[in-house]
């Protein structure tokens, strides 16, 4: 039996200050809307080599030993196995990419 791998949505941040990102779609809307033809986002890298943070929800980004039950009162165990729904991924600021709101696709130049 063959198993797929589950294609992960690429996520970009929208300048060099943002601190959370999404995905493509969210900003061509935008752009579109604003009559641009084409928009600079940053590349957004999963962060998988600090182990001293975690990125939450509701509190941004937080250390690793506040995301507890005995320490945070909105902690909601997501399956009874210690990890808390609100816990998600930390990204990086990677390179800037651009891409033309009429194809929808990065441009290289």
């Amino acid at each position: 039996m063959k198993i797929e791998k589950k294609e992960v949505e690429k996520l970009y941040f929208e300048n060099e200050d943002s601190i959370s990102c999404m995905g493509i779609e969210n900003f061509l809307h935008d752009a579109k809307l604003e009559g641009l033809s084409e928009i600079k986002v940053i590349e957004a890298i999963p962060d998988n080599g600090t182990s001293d943070y975690v990125w939450c929800q509701l509190y941004d980004c937080v250390q690793k030993d506040d995301c507890r039950k005995s320490v945070c009162s909105a902690y909601k165990s997501k399956s009874g196995r210690g990890k808390c729904e609100n816990k998600g991924n930390l990204y990086l600021h990677g390179n800037k990419v651009t891409f033309s709101t009429t194809t929808n696709k990065e441009t290289f130049k």
